[in-house]
């Protein structure tokens, strides 16, 4: 008798061989020097290739303060209609993350 196999778990094993396959195209430059120079066997499986590549190469942009926004100043060859943009923008920025709790 034949052993039951769910078709999901073939698929999903088929779309993560493929995700190996094709990866290499997807990279360009220093992201696809950072994956040839990989060593042979060091990426086990597809989550661990997401988190080596996303240790090595994300990095979160620094949130805004109050504070921050406190000391900004308009440079000195800004026009004013740029800086209130700007302003503007970080202000609603700043304005979600501190806001209260219902």
């Amino acid at each position: 008798m034949w052993p039951l196999i769910d078709p999901e778990i073939i698929v999903s094993n088929m779309h993560t061989q493929y995700k190996f396959q094709l990866f290499p195209l997807f990279v360009t430059r220093i992201a696809f020097t950072w994956y040839s120079n990989l060593p042979p066997n060091s990426v086990q499986n597809w989550a661990n290739m997401e988190r080596c590549f996303h240790d090595k190469f994300y990095r979160p942009q620094p949130e805004e303060t109050i504070a921050d926004l406190m000391n900004t100043k308009q440079m000195v060859d800004e026009l004013t209609i740029d800086f209130i943009k700007w302003f503007s923008k970080a202000k609603i920025k700043v304005a979600f993350q501190y806001s209260c709790p219902k």
